[in-house]
């Protein structure tokens, strides 16, 4: 079961130990370099990445380091290099791996961007409306002063006669 893996620790790891947007931008970058490998297992370019970029991008992540060492890159001068001999499956299970938070999270994300998108449209459903009221009532009503005004002031000889 992935849930109960070294994979799986690792991740929940460095899911718990870091924060936020540095831990999302380390997971990303660790699902890519793990998901490119996967799809294409026997593409060199693929096994080996620079060990300064990835120090720097993920050195001072808890946990990152050991979960890119467990699932099969070594160190090895200027690089980390996945062994071409290696067994995946270590990788694959670090693939498949998803905290629970970071599928809660997601939810919420996903949630509270569809909210947005609603409250949006709903306002830009309404924008014209508050315009067109607002001129409807400041011009209509002084069009309806400017009319009833007359008719106080000077009347008509018809409304003179009936007092």
């Amino acid at each position: 079961m992935p849930g109960n893996t070294q994979s799986a620790r690792l991740i929940r790891e460095v899911w718990n130990a870091n924060q936020d947007a540095k831990r999302d931008k380390a997971v990303n970058l660790m699902s890519k370099i793990f998901r490119n490998v996967l799809k294409d297992p026997s593409e060199a370019k693929y096994r080996k990445i620079k060990r300064t970029a990835i120090d720097k991008r993920l050195g001072s992540i808890v946990g990152a380091l050991a979960l890119l060492k467990h699932v099969g890159f070594e160190p090895i001068v200027e690089h980390y290099v996945l062994a071409s001999n290696k067994d995946l499956s270590a990788l694959v299970d670090a693939v498949e791996v998803r905290a629970p938070e970071f599928d809660s999270r997601e939810a919420k994300r996903a949630a509270a961007a569809q909210k947005l998108k609603e409250v949006v449209e709903y306002r830009r459903a309404l924008s014209p409306f508050p315009l067109f009221l607002f001129l409807f009532l400041c011009l209509g009503d002084k069009q309806q002063k400017g009319q009833s005004g007359d008719a106080k002031e000077g009347g008509t000889p018809q409304e003179g006669a009936n007092l």
